[in-house]
């Protein structure tokens, strides 16, 4: 099960080019390095939908008593990051 912790990770990584996404929308001057920047708009927008499949993968494993295949601090991490994306994408108004 060793696959659930790398998803877990890769959500984790999402979560954060989510973040980066939002620094560099202000920072001026950063439309000289499009490869990295797209590369972190484009995770950051599937942050959400990856976050999405792993949480609720996760939680089927937690109800089946399977507890211990994920850190709880990084399901948790997943889950407060999960809400900040869900605000952001469909409750915030831009």
């Amino acid at each position: 099960m060793r696959w659930l912790l790398f998803i877990n990770r890769i959500a984790l990584i999402c979560n954060v080019c989510f973040i980066a996404m939002y620094v560099l929308k202000m920072v001026k001057g950063i439309e000289s390095y499009q490869f990295f920047t797209g590369t972190i708009v484009i995770l950051g927008y599937l942050a959400i939908w990856v976050n999405l499949i792993t949480i609720l993968i996760t939680a089927i494993f937690y109800i089946l008593g399977k507890k211990r295949l994920v850190p709880t601090y990084l399901f948790l991490l997943n889950i407060f990051f999960f809400l900040i994306e869900y605000y952001q994408f469909f409750i915030a108004k831009k």
